[in-house]
């Protein structure tokens, strides 16, 4: 929604360079552990600038990480079965509905550490 974020993606085919055991990935944000990823190396990242008011989608299987570039506000959607859609949007529109009151309420603009949900 605010500011931007890098993403690194990697594709599923090099899971197996950066997944030491089932759910015990390394940390794709930080130098690599070499001695418990070898061939970290190996896996080839994709890496994309997403910036306000753009969208990612992220296919299922795909290790991935962001980073903020700045302070920023995001809003992250997972996908669930069509007949979970109405139980879902329920939720989320009075959370989006909520951010123009907050900011009148507060007399600026959002900032990442704001906590819409107290």
């Amino acid at each position: 929604l605010e500011g931007s974020k890098t993403f690194t993606l990697y594709h599923p085919a090099h899971r197996k360079h950066i997944e030491a055991d089932e759910n015990d990935w390394a940390d794709l944000s930080s130098p690599p552990n070499k001695e418990k990823y070898p061939d970290m190396h190996l896996a080839v990242p994709a890496q994309t600038l997403l910036k306000a008011g753009e969208v990612i989608y992220i296919p299922r299987k795909w290790p991935h990480h962001a980073i903020a570039q700045e302070d920023s506000i995001s809003l992250t959607l997972n996908f669930a079965p069509l007949c979970a859609k109405k139980n879902v949007i329920k939720h989320l529109l009075p959370y989006a509905k909520s951010r123009g009151r907050c900011q009148m309420l507060l007399q600026r603009p959002l900032r990442a550490r704001d906590n819409l949900m107290q």
